[in-house]
């Protein structure tokens, strides 16, 4: 079981991608958790936990939860917001976006 906390924060954008591509992989044959504030990493995940005060209030895939109102779809579209701000106001400046979900689960179970 690996757990990150905060991985790519206070990081530069292509360390960022680095980082997050590697925990990808490790994640295909490994049981990962993944905590994070950046939405965006968690994204294909099998399975995410949004807490609040402490609490579990939400979990789903990110397809189920976003669906849903609550703290999950407020964060992401705010996220979702100032990143497409970032790209059109800083040229360049590219974030991490995952490639593509994995299809089909592996030995782990890929959690955020």
């Amino acid at each position: 079981v690996y757990i990150f906390d905060e991985v790519t924060s206070n990081i530069d954008v292509q360390s960022e991608k680095q980082i997050m591509n590697v925990i990808y992989e490790l994640a295909e044959t490994k049981i990962v958790i993944l905590i994070s504030h950046r939405l965006m990493n968690v994204i294909a995940s099998d399975c995410i936990y949004v807490m609040e005060h402490g609490e579990i209030v939400q979990s789903g895939t990110h397809e189920e939860i976003v669906k849903k109102e609550g703290v999950y779809k407020k964060l992401y579209e705010n996220q979702k917001e100032l990143e497409f701000y970032i790209k059109e106001k800083i040229p360049g400046e590219e974030k991490y976006l995952p490639e593509k979900k994995r299809e089909e689960k592996k030995e782990g179970v890929y959690c955020a």
